[in-house]
């Protein structure tokens, strides 16, 4: 089933309810229309998630966060199906613990990824990171799940809240694109500081994320967004 199909009614009202609260997002909205929330999507697509084996895995989408660390997309996809070879056609715990962090390295993995990799499958597999039933947790309490594992901040957390579970009231106000698109949006002069960032979110509850999405898609369109 299409994640976004599903959620388009919500994306449409809570779009709407954001442009009320801020009319300089309109033209942005126009252009680019609703969030897709597929960041973590090989092509950013969601329909390509869809067909892939491990689907909407919780512990594949982590596993993805870990690899597209620093690189470009094309790259880490490159990465990720090897790592799908290697572990019997499907990215799975058993498979990566399997392999070792030894075996992680030729496929492309640096040495702290494949320590990464390896041990967040090695704590699912022994039930010290629960993954069934994250989406019933609250937005604090699963960003202190996720940034406990090694390799994965508040961050990939975050961005595991947004893309992955579509949580609609999420302000990463640490990630750049969010920082650029928003000073953009609302043309300051300097890039703004997280610390400043963080109390301008608040009018936009209970849909902070929807506003990131643009701030992100703001960067992606450029100087062409006020031409």
């Amino acid at each position: 089933m299409n994640l976004h199909a599903e959620r388009a009614p919500t994306l449409a009202i809570a779009t709407e309810r954001v442009v009320m609260i801020e009319p300089r997002l309109k033209k942005l909205v126009d252009l680019v229309g609703l969030p897709t929330f597929s960041r973590y999507d090989d092509d950013e697509s969601v329909s390509v998630r869809d067909s892939e084996p491990e689907g909407r895995d919780s512990f594949s989408v982590l596993v993805k966060a870990i690899a597209n660390q620093q690189l470009s997309s094309k790259a880490a996809s490159t990465i990720l199906a090897r790592l799908r070879g290697a572990c019997g056609g499907v990215i799975n715990a058993q498979g990566i613990v399997g392999l070792e962090p030894e075996g992680l390295r030729p496929l492309g993995f640096s040495g702290s990824k494949s320590l990464a990799l390896f041990e967040l499958a090695m704590h699912a597999i022994d039930k010290s990171l629960i993954l069934d039933g994250i989406d019933h947790l609250s937005n604090e309490e699963i960003i202190s799940v996720i940034s406990s594992q090694r390799g994965l901040g508040k961050w990939s957390a975050e961005m595991f809240l947004i893309f992955h579970l579509g949580r609609l009231d999420v302000w990463p106000i640490d990630d750049l694109g969010v920082r650029k698109g928003y000073s953009s949006i609302f043309g300051l002069e300097e890039l703004i500081k997280p610390k400043m960032l963080d109390p301008l979110g608040e009018r936009f509850r209970p849909y902070r994320s929807i506003l990131a999405w643009y701030c992100w898609a703001a960067v992606d369109q450029g100087n062409e967004l006020w031409d």
